[in-house]
């Protein structure tokens, strides 16, 4: 069975509600509704559409004790840096 997108990147927690309930954060629910997940492109600043089609995701980091990051690239600037 298909997942919601909401469910299938991130935290998997899709309302304000579930997260509120997790602990993640402090703040009054007054509603539950679905939060849209995108990306943003590291170069440019492009904005997904809900599919995220040839968008890639970079791990970098987490040597001798620094935060792994991660990198995203919209199809266009994921070509022009690693290809």
């Amino acid at each position: 069975m298909a997942r919601p997108f909401g469910q299938c990147f991130g935290s998997g927690l899709t309302s304000q509600t579930e997260i509120a309930d997790h602990g993640a954060m402090e703040l009054p629910v007054t509603k539950t509704e679905l939060m849209p997940r995108m990306l943003v492109c590291i170069e440019c600043q492009a904005v997904s559409d809900e599919h995220a089609k040839g968008w890639k995701a970079y791990l970098g980091g987490g040597y001798d004790g620094d935060e792994i990051e991660v990198g995203v690239f919209c199809p266009q600037c994921d070509e022009m840096e690693f290809q």
